[in-house]
């Protein structure tokens, strides 16, 4: 190996290096209407895209997407996700987070480094495209 590809691939270790340090990692906030088998009530919950780095994590909970009824199917083309990503209540940890506790959510999300990104949000809700799920906000969080 020349010296040439050595320095090619130092520049390269340092920028991989620095792009860690200062990545930031965007996430989908969404609510869906969610049938819950135990209860046999139905629901608006919160579900995010992703697994998210920082202490949001320590909220999320993957679950079973359980059909809503039984006429419910899915199409070859555009499958509804079996599992999901759910945020916990913050009420109580077996409960998933309802609607209504989005305050407290973004409260959270601000005191712990998160930051809501309006102008992507926006792009999101001025497409074309219509996604799965009702999209609620775009967050941000730097990982330090």
């Amino acid at each position: 190996m020349s010296i040439n590809q050595i320095n090619q691939i130092n520049q390269i270790n340092q920028i991989n290096q620095i792009n860690q340090i200062n990545q930031i990692n965007l996430y989908t906030l969404k609510s869906i209407p969610y049938y819950n088998t135990y209860q046999q009530q139905y629901t608006n919950i919160i579900i995010i895209n992703k697994n998210p780095v920082g202490p949001l994590s320590l909220l999320v909970k993957q679950i079973t997407n359980n059909p809503l009824s039984k006429f419910e199917s899915n199409t070859p083309l555009c499958r509804k996700p079996r599992c999901v990503l759910a945020l916990r209540s913050p009420s109580n940890n077996n409960d998933l987070m309802c609607i209504d506790e989005m305050p407290w959510l973004f409260e959270f999300l601000i005191n712990n480094g998160y930051t809501i990104d309006t102008s992507v949000t926006k792009v999101f809700q001025k497409t074309e495209v219509k996604m799965w799920g009702e999209l609620i906000c775009t967050i941000k969080y730097l990982h330090p």
